[in-house]
């Protein structure tokens, strides 16, 4: 089971760093926002529901397509918590209008209380030839490699660099 755990964590910390990456410079990564599950005394309790894919959030009457999970988090974030929001789903293939009201992402923004399973389309094709490593703390690594390689030049100046650090979607 650890073992199991330790390679899920790797493999969403190489997508993390991915898209991280390639969205620090500039290219557009896609992705289907699908609803995971809904967190217990959330807003989105009995609202959301597993598999609902969002596509859209309505704030003050305007309607924001979200095509990214960054795109998603850029627009919470500047959301004040417990701002009554439209939340548009895609629910058995039909498009569902869904009122929620938000939580506090305790740093001035908002959540909806939702885990997603962004699944992404990658405009390049990224590769990461590693084995027997496990875990989510090398994702800061994969990122600056991966940036390394899209970018003219040696972006380390020649030197050999060794670090860790986990990253997320929305390369924190």
């Amino acid at each position: 089971e650890v073992d199991e755990r330790s390679q899920a964590q790797m493999t969403s910390s190489q997508t993390s760093a991915t898209v991280a990456a390639l969205e620090t410079l500039g290219y557009e990564v896609p992705a289907e926002l699908v609803v995971a599950d809904v967190v217990e005394d959330s807003p989105s309790l009995e609202i959301l529901e597993p598999d609902d894919v969002i596509v859209a959030v309505t704030i003050d009457g305007e309607r924001q397509d979200v095509a990214s999970f960054s795109g998603l988090t850029q627009l919470l974030s500047e959301t004040p918590p417990a701002t009554d929001v439209g939340v548009t789903v895609l629910r058995d293939g039909q498009e569902v209008d869904l009122d929620v009201t938000t939580g506090d992402d305790g740093e001035g923004g908002s959540v909806l209380g939702v885990l997603i399973d962004a699944r992404h389309e990658f405009p390049v094709e990224v590769e990461l030839a590693i084995s027997n490593i496990g875990g989510s703390s090398a994702g800061t690594m994969f990122a600056l490699g991966i940036m390394d390689r899209l970018t003219p030049g040696d972006q380390t100046g020649g030197e050999v660099i060794a670090g860790t650090g986990t990253m997320d979607l929305d390369g924190m």
